[in-house]
């Protein structure tokens, strides 16, 4: 329904994926924008078909920090949530939602050219938090947790999805920052590790629901973001390693709540 309205046909369709083009690198996809298909450097469909069937979304307000373009927010209105509000301060990311909403003006996904840091506590009462690809970008990712646990309503559910290191008790990758070109990605626990780690942020039922490896066909260089992505940042000599040498990417899909009222 919703990815119908934004693929409507346009007059003119190659001035449209001229314009479109230029708004690149778009992150997050696939899209359909005036029956322009544009091939994201992600295969953001794919992360979601993980997600979906592990959420209740029927009438819910859904908040995505770091949103990116917004392409999550049509999969969670389109499962039933009543509105979403993504944060993303990247100017890029705010302008490709912006010709989103173009299509689809008087649609509830709402994407604010903030940092998560900059929204305010006191903004509490989501019903659900959808957070992907975030908390590894996080020197603090317990301050991280208290911020998305603040936004949260009383009983409110977590779904985190983030990079993990693969392998059994409570490790975390020593990336010093760097790890599969990324120069940000400083939280790369364990799957039990992350599970400690929510719960020592103050949710419980934490608990993981998917680890899937990352595959070059869910993320890789198109004709839509021309720069460096997946395939670029492993060893050439050993896909299954990074070109720093850590385990190549894999990531988790974990759910937690905050704590019902006393």
């Amino acid at each position: 329904g919703l990815m119908a309205v934004l693929g409507a046909a346009v007059a003119d369709p190659g001035a449209l994926r001229e314009a479109l083009l230029e708004l690149q690198p778009w992150r997050q996809g696939p899209l359909r924008l005036g029956g322009v298909e544009i091939d994201a450097e992600w295969r953001s469909d794919l992360s979601w078909d993980r997600i979906e069937p592990h959420l209740q979304l029927q009438g819910r307000t859904v908040l995505v920090p770091g949103c990116g373009n917004g392409y999550f927010g049509w999969r969670l209105l389109g499962a039933g949530a009543r509105v979403v509000i993504g944060v993303d301060a990247r100017p890029v990311c705010i302008v490709q939602w912006l010709a989103q909403r173009h299509f689809a003006p008087d649609v509830d996904n709402f994407v604010l050219p903030l940092l998560d840091v900059q929204l305010p506590a006191e903004l509490g009462g989501f019903d659900t938090i959808l957070s992907s690809n975030v908390i590894y970008q996080k020197r603090d990712p317990l301050a991280y947790l208290a911020r998305l646990r603040s936004w949260l309503a009383p009983g409110g559910e977590l779904a985190l999805e983030t990079v993990v290191l693969d392998q059994p008790g409570r490790g975390c990758l020593a990336s010093q920052g760097r790890y599969a070109g990324m120069r940000d990605a400083w939280f790369i626990p364990t799957p039990e590790g992350l599970v400690e780690t929510l719960a020592r942020g103050g949710f419980v039922d934490a608990r993981v629901v998917d680890v899937t490896a990352t595959s070059t066909s869910e993320q890789r260089r198109t004709g839509w973001m021309q720069l460096d992505s997946l395939a670029e940042s492993l060893d050439p000599a050993n896909p299954k390693r990074t070109v720093e040498g850590h385990p190549a990417p894999v990531r988790a899909i974990t759910l937690a709540r905050k704590p019902a009222a006393q």
